[in-house]
């Protein structure tokens, strides 16, 4: 099955050290109602991204923000915060 770009609802965040003591942003990426999949990103270059393209400056802000992902295959990945045209 190939990869598809859907919409998604980031929930359930948290910022802070992983499991091998890596500062990581970890939330819940729902692209249903039912269906979500745990997202952990240790890249702090692409958080700060995230917050400037969702207009946030607090990591706790991004709950209820909209994104893409992509689905396919059984997974659920996050690529990129929705962005409003301005």
């Amino acid at each position: 099955m190939a990869k598809e770009r859907v919409a998604g609802i980031i929930r359930q965040v948290r910022f802070g050290l992983d499991d091998r003591d890596r500062l990581s942003l970890e939330f819940a990426l729902y692209t249903s109602e039912s269906t979500a999949a745990g997202q952990g990103i240790r890249d702090m270059d692409l958080v700060a991204a995230m917050l400037r393209d969702a207009g946030v400056s607090e990591v706790k802000d991004l709950e209820g923000k909209p994104c893409w992902a992509g689905q396919g295959d059984g997974l659920i990945v996050f690529e990129a915060m929705w962005k409003e045209p301005r």
